[in-house]
């Protein structure tokens, strides 16, 4: 980890597409790109490849590779919790969280809404420190900021699939469609499903299922040589039972007290086969958990100086 006052960049790519130079990897920690050797503040930068390479899919996941940044979700998507050095108070409905997020710029005021997946990201930056000064008072712990990919001008699509145990699948796509020389779009879209490691032999059923799906769109319009448009939007939703397998230690209980559990049961005991993933008691919930989004952004490049307008309007429901 770096010392406090010192740049870390992370990347696996000495020629990375973001890059000045060969060695130079360029954030936007301070609200403007430059170099991250000259950036004075505590950072990650994460570049897409990287991100490919480390298998991050999630927010969850930057923990691996960002020292010092965790997030811990809860029972309820509401009260998911960013924390950079062990600090960090959870964004719900009554308390403003102490780690700032950022998407495209844009303060994402609960950090709930980024637990639907990593989707079509170009990189992201862990800040460590106070940020107040250019992320405002909500990230006085640091802040996460999260570039999605924009609009290029070739033409050029991917494709991925992942198929697992357990009746996992993940697909993603993307595509790139430039109109015109000044002209672009961009579209992508994320599938990821997991039936669950348990069964429920009383509803014979699979518990703790989840089903995620992402979707964004972009369009970039160079107006004029000094004149930008870039506009987003995006739409995801989370759905699962929260369920999870719940044994029974019988040598835990006294022989009477045991014998009395059989009793008012009709002679059967929950599980006792510890470590299992069968069980015929079990605690399941219910989630949904949707959003939608738009933003703007209009950059007028004045010769020497850029003036940005940003907006946005998201709307969540979990």
């Amino acid at each position: 980890p770096a010392a406090d006052g010192a740049a870390e960049t992370t990347t696996t790519s000495e020629q990375d597409p973001a890059a000045a130079g060969d060695d130079d990897i360029v954030v936007t920690a301070q609200r403007r790109s430059e170099s991250a050797q000259r950036v004075p503040i505590s950072l990650t930068a994460l570049s897409e490849e990287t991100l490919v390479k480390t298998n991050i899919v999630s927010i969850q996941d930057i923990g691996r590779v960002a020292p010092s940044f965790n997030a811990f979700r809860s029972a309820q998507a509401a009260n998911t919790r960013l924390s950079i050095r062990g600090i960090g108070s959870p964004g719900n409905a009554a308390i403003e969280p102490s780690v700032g997020a950022f998407v495209d710029g844009v303060y994402i005021p609960r950090p709930g809404p980024l637990l639907a997946g990593l989707n079509d990201v170009s990189s992201v930056e862990v800040l460590r420190g106070p940020q107040g000064t250019l992320f405002g008072r909500n990230a006085s712990v640091g802040a996460i900021s999260i570039h999605t990919a924009e609009p290029g001008t070739q033409t050029e699509g991917s494709a991925s699939l992942e198929l697992g145990n357990y009746g996992r699948v993940r697909a993603k796509g993307m595509v790139n469609l430039p109109v015109s020389d000044t002209f672009q779009t961009r579209f992508s879209g994320l599938y990821d499903r997991f039936d669950g490691y348990g069964h429920d032999l009383l509803r014979d059923e699979r518990v703790g299922n989840n089903e995620t799906i992402s979707l964004r769109g972009a369009m970039r319009w160079e107006i004029s040589p000094s004149l930008t448009w870039l506009v987003r939007g995006d739409y995801a939703e989370t759905k699962g039972d929260g369920g999870y397998n719940v044994d029974f230690i019988a040598s835990s209980v006294s022989p009477t007290q045991l014998d009395a559990l059989r009793a008012r049961l009709g002679g059967q005991l929950p599980d006792t086969e510890i470590g299992d993933r069968e069980a015929n008691f079990s605690r399941v919930g219910s989630l949904r958990d949707r959003q939608w989004g738009i933003s703007s952004d209009l950059s007028l490049d004045t010769g020497g100086y850029t003036l940005r307008l940003i907006n946005s309007y998201r709307d969540w429901t979990s």
